[in-house]
């Protein structure tokens, strides 16, 4: 999350002859609008597609998953290095709650650029899971996928999906390892589906993981915590992906940035 010295992702009208109908028709009208403003097709078509617009009604959350309204807040880095070992750093980690599932991210670290994140909190084994993806440009995101032998069931969020989320289904090598097709999906553009794979490289302690759709192709990187893949992803700048684990009051973290084969540590505190 730092650079590697100190601190290295519709309609035909309908007429209504009812005046009450005519009037919701309006209403929904208009909401339909603002959540499509930023003009997402139905196929992902271009690279801002997989990031951009609210979808008309998020996915629903998997049983168990927990509200985000009890992280939000200002935490302190408590510790923290960078990847292999590297640099320490200090700062501090505002979390804000985009919708009940999805939460923003902005980190202050001294003599470092602005960062900002997209989590989705997700529930392993009753504990609480914080999944992030990074970025120093506009357009990053994560994807926190559930393993189940070769069945991979995701969700994913984007900066600016304000807070919609999206599901990405995967079959393929049981292993972690290897190309999978996406079975199926649901955008949180337009809700509307879309195809392709994703290949999935074990690096060390990372994860390559590399999206191959219809018309473009996108690149994140992952970390695994049990049945758990937290993957991020960026376009443009630096970018990356965070796992945090609830310890006690506070959240203990690993992370990770591409081109890189070890993690880095990032633990958090009121």
């Amino acid at each position: 999350m730092r650079s590697s010295s100190t601190d290295t992702k519709s309609s035909s009208g309908i007429a209504l002859t009812a005046a009450v109908a005519v009037g919701l028709l309006l209403v929904l009208g208009g909401a339909a609008f603002f959540m499509l403003r930023l003009q997402a097709p139905e196929v992902l078509t271009e690279p801002a597609d997989l990031v951009t617009a609210p979808a008309p009604t998020p996915a629903a959350a998997p049983s168990g998953a927990s509200s985000v309204a009890a992280v939000v807040g200002r935490w302190r880095i408590t510790s923290a290095s960078n990847p292999g070992g590297g640099s320490t750093y200090r700062g501090s980690v505002d979390i804000g709650a985009a919708s009940q599932d999805v939460a923003t991210l902005t980190w202050q670290i001294p003599n470092s650029p602005p960062y900002s994140g997209t989590a989705l909190l997700d529930v392993d084994d009753e504990q609480d899971v914080l999944g992030v993806g990074w970025g120093t440009g506009s357009n990053h995101g994560v994807v926190v996928y559930r393993i189940d032998g070769g069945t991979l069931r995701g969700r994913w969020a984007g900066a600016q999906t304000q807070g919609s989320y999206g599901t990405e289904v995967l079959e393929g090598p049981k292993e972690l390892n290897g190309r999978y097709e996406i079975t199926s999906s649901k955008s949180p553009v337009s809700g509307g589906s879309y195809t392709g794979s994703v290949t999935i490289t074990p690096r060390g302690e990372v994860f390559d993981v590399h999206w191959t759709l219809a018309r473009e192709q996108y690149r994140g990187v992952g970390i695994r915590r049990g049945n758990l893949l937290v993957v991020g992803w960026g376009i443009g700048g630096d970018s990356g992906a965070v796992l945090y684990t609830r310890a006690n009051d506070g959240w203990q973290g690993v992370w990770a940035q591409p081109n890189g084969v070890a993690l880095g540590s990032e633990n958090l505190a009121r």
